[in-house]
C-alpha cells in the first residue's frame, strides 16, 4: 500500500502590511485524495466544523463568465489547448515543511508572491494568495474529457469554504468571475484550490486574483522551446510571456515532470528572481533572451521534459494582486 502523502499550507504569522486578518492562524493541508483540513495540532486548540474540510458549503457569487478576444486589450491567447507532452496529471505529492517551522520559514505573501507547494498536481492545485470580497478571480485551463472541475476558497479561520464550478465541457476554457462581497472588504491569505479528476486530463495555463490579473490571464501566452535540448552540446530552453498588467514582482520557475502514483507531478528544480518585475503590454524575454540550461539548482542535469511556472504579483502595501501561469509545452532535457 502506498502511504498516504499531503500538502502543508503553511500560514503561522502572516504579517502583511496594510491588510487586516493577518494575525498567527493555523495552518491547512491538502491531502492526497484533494481534500482541505486543518492542522491536527491546531485542531485541538479550536475544532473546525465538522464535514469536508472545513466544510465546504457554496457561497453566493457572480457565475463565471467566459473570456473572448474582445476582452482582450493585447494579443489574445489561443484558444486551443497546446502541449507537446501530456501534462495530464493527478494526485501524489510530496510533504512541504510542517506548520512546525521557523517563522522566518513562513511566507509574506505580499513580499514572496503566490505560494504554490514543492511538489503539486495540476489535476489538485493549492495556491495560498490575497484575496477581497469583490475582486475578479480569472483561470485558464483545459480539459480532455467531461469533467466537473471546481475551486475552492478556504480561510484559516474556518466557516464554510466558497465553491467555484467550472466550465466541464472538453476544451479549452478562460473564465473570470467576481468574488462574493460577503468574502470582506480587506485582503486576506486564502487557499485557492482548483481541483478535477486526475483521469479528465486538466492542463492548468494561468491562476490569478485582483484587478491586475484579468484582461484575460494578466500573464498568458507563455512559451517555452524547443521541444527537446541536450545539455553536453550546450543547448539552451528559452522563454518568454505577455503581460497584460503592471507587476513590481516577478519569479520563473522550471518545474520537472515525474511520475507519481498514479499520476504526473511537478516538482521545482530551479528558480529565476526579477526584481523589477514587468511592465503592462510587453513580451518578457522577447528583447532581453531569456534561456536556462537544463541544470537544475546544483548546476546538475535535470533529465526529462519540464515546464515553465511564471509568478508575478504587485507588493505594494494597498496592493496584492496576484498571477500564476504555465507553458503550454514542455521542454524535454538529454545529456
Amino acid at each position: 500500500m502506498v502511504a498516504s502523502k499531503t500538502i502543508w499550507i503553511m500560514s503561522g504569522a502572516l504579517l502583511l502590511a496594510g491588510c487586516a486578518g493577518f494575525g498567527p492562524t493555523p495552518a491547512l493541508r491538502v491531502d492526497a485524495g484533494c481534500r482541505v483540513e486543518a492542522n491536527p495540532a491546531a485542531r485541538q486548540a479550536s475544532p473546525p466544523p465538522s464535514g469536508f474540510g472545513f466544510g465546504v458549503g457554496v457561497l453566493s457569487a457572480s457565475r463565471p463568465r467566459p473570456m473572448t478576444s474582445a476582452s482582450c486589450d493585447g494579443p489574445c491567447p489561443d484558444s486551443r489547448p497546446r502541449s507537446s507532452f501530456p501534462i495530464f496529471v493527478g494526485t501524489g505529492f510530496d510533504t512541504l515543511p510542517r506548520p512546525e517551522s521557523t517563522p522566518d520559514a513562513v511566507p509574506d505573501l505580499r513580499r514572496d508572491g503566490p505560494v504554490l507547494p514543492g511538489d503539486f498536481s495540476m489535476a489538485c492545485l493549492p495556491a495560498w494568495g490575497i484575496v477581497r470580497g469583490g475582486w475578479p478571480l480569472v483561470v485558464d485551463y483545459a480539459l480532455a474529457q467531461a469533467a466537473q472541475p471546481a475551486i475552492e476558497i478556504h480561510f484559516n479561520e474556518g466557516g464554510p469554504a466558497h465553491v467555484i464550478p467550472l466550465d466541464g465541457r472538453p476544451g479549452r476554457h478562460l473564465l473570470r468571475f467576481e468574488l462574493p462581497a460577503s468574502l470582506g472588504a480587506d485582503a486576506r491569505a486564502a487557499l485557492v484550490l482548483l481541483h478535477a479528476r486526475p483521469e479528465d486530463g486538466i492542463q492548468v495555463y494561468g491562476l490569478g486574483a485582483g484587478p491586475k490579473a484579468v484582461g484575460s490571464v494578466a500573464i498568458d501566452q507563455v512559451e517555452f522551446t524547443p521541444a527537446a535540448i541536450r545539455r553536453r552540446a550546450g543547448e539552451v530552453a528559452s522563454y518568454r510571456f505577455f503581460a497584460r498588467s503592471d507587476f513590481n514582482r516577478l519569479s520563473v520557475d522550471v518545474l520537472q515532470v515525474k511520475p507519481s502514483p498514479g499520476a504526473l507531478g511537478l516538482s521545482p528544480v530551479r528558480r529565476f528572481d526579477f526584481e523589477g518585475g514587468v511592465n503592462r503590454g510587453t513580451w518578457f524575454g522577447r528583447a532581453q533572451p531569456r534561456t536556462w540550461d537544463g541544470a537544475d539548482r546544483n548546476a546538475q542535469t535535470s533529465p526529462g521534459p519540464h515546464l515553465l511556472q511564471v509568478r508575478a504579483w504587485a507588493s505594494a502595501s494597498d496592493e496584492g494582486d496576484w498571477v500564476t501561469a504555465w507553458s503550454g509545452q514542455a521542454v524535454r532535457v538529454s545529456d
